[in-house]
């Protein structure tokens, strides 16, 4: 991340680089290795030749002021909230559906039991 200031390079506050997020989200270094909590958000924000970046880019700067990353912060959690949300309704329907077979299976079972053979 970079502080900058108006006078100098444009920035009014602090503000993330594309090239920022891939070296220092995704990439890491010895002294600092992978930021995996990060790795989802860095993905979702460079995807599509960083199109979703850029869309949060309201100035077309390259990089992406704070309150802009707040932005798109909020938007990633709550697309994310969504996605984990639909995952467990679909893992919750599947156990279901498997507790209501298990459950057919022993109904049929305990009304017509399986005859002996002798």
């Amino acid at each position: 991340m970079q502080a900058g200031n108006a006078g100098q390079s444009g920035h009014h506050a602090t503000s993330l680089s594309v090239q920022e997020i891939r070296t220092n989200l995704l990439d890491g270094s010895p002294q600092h290795p992978r930021r995996v909590l990060f790795l989802d958000l860095a993905d979702w924000l460079l995807k599509d030749r960083s199109k979703v970046f850029k869309r949060f880019d309201a100035n077309g700067s390259g990089s992406i002021e704070m309150s802009e990353l707040k932005i798109a912060i909020a938007m990633f959690l709550v697309q994310h909230a969504d996605e984990q949300a639909r995952h467990d309704a679909l893992e919750q329907a599947d156990y279901r559906v498997k507790q209501q077979i298990e459950a057919s299976r022993a109904h049929r079972e305990a009304v017509n039991p399986v005859s002996r053979r002798r």
